[in-house]
């Protein structure tokens, strides 16, 4: 039996998620590369030019140069293109079949985060956003005319998000270790087969080989009349 073929794994940096999400981003906008820069610019104060920007979009192929973003430009950039910071932290889409796994440069490809895990790290465990509600309750005292109560529904979604990220998660492994176990006992059972077929051919082997047969009827004893 052939062993399944595992998915190949794609590793990406913190940095390479944002570059790639940073592409889709601009895809969506319809900017060019050179209109993507020009927009940016306010936000950040300083003037990439497009050939700056490129690099920011290689940085998912060339892994030698990879753009190291900072929280000023992903301020920016949140703004420049009207998405929350949020969105160019989240994994990216790879075809059906390939595992993505994101890790910081140096860290053993075992060690990597999966999407799930991932997210969990971007959203929280389910059991976690009573922190981030704690630190909203603060800014709105610190700021009872800026805080409204949109945040705190928009908290109440990423934890349901995370939740249902953590439920998908588990329930993902499970079925691969399923599948993993539903393979593994295929095999047995079909070398079981194979085994039980190899010992049956050598003991068929070996009484022919010792001329082991049947033993033939004893012939009547002489002296004795045979019944009539």
């Amino acid at each position: 039996m052939e062993k399944p073929t595992k998915a190949p794994i794609t590793v990406y940096t913190p940095n390479q998620v944002i570059a790639s999400n940073l592409h889709r981003a601009r895809l969506e906008k319809g900017w060019t590369q050179g209109e993507a820069a020009e927009r940016i610019a306010p936000h950040l104060g300083v003037h990439w030019s497009a050939a700056s920007y490129s690099l920011c979009e290689r940085s998912v192929e060339r892994t030698d140069r990879v753009r190291v973003f900072g929280g000023d430009e992903l301020v920016a950039l949140s703004r420049a293109f009207e998405l929350p910071i949020l969105f160019f932290l989240l994994p990216p889409n790879l075809p059906p079949g390939e595992d993505v796994r994101i890790a910081p440069p140096g860290v053993a490809e075992d060690e990597a985060l999966t999407a799930g895990p991932y997210l969990e790290a971007i959203l929280g465990a389910p059991a976690g956003p009573g922190v981030l509600a704690e630190r909203l309750e603060e800014l709105e005292r610190d700021h009872p005319g800026e805080m409204a109560a949109p945040y705190f529904a928009r908290l109440r979604e990423v934890s349901e998000v995370a939740s249902l990220s953590a439920i998908k998660n588990t329930v993902t492994a499970i079925k691969r270790r399923a599948q993993g176990l539903h393979d593994l006992a295929t095999m047995l059972e079909e070398a079981a087969e194979q085994t039980a077929d190899r010992m049956q051919d050598a003991l068929d082997r070996q009484l022919t080989e010792s001329g082991d047969e049947s033993p033939a009827e004893p012939s009547p004893r002489s002296g004795h009349a045979r019944p009539h």
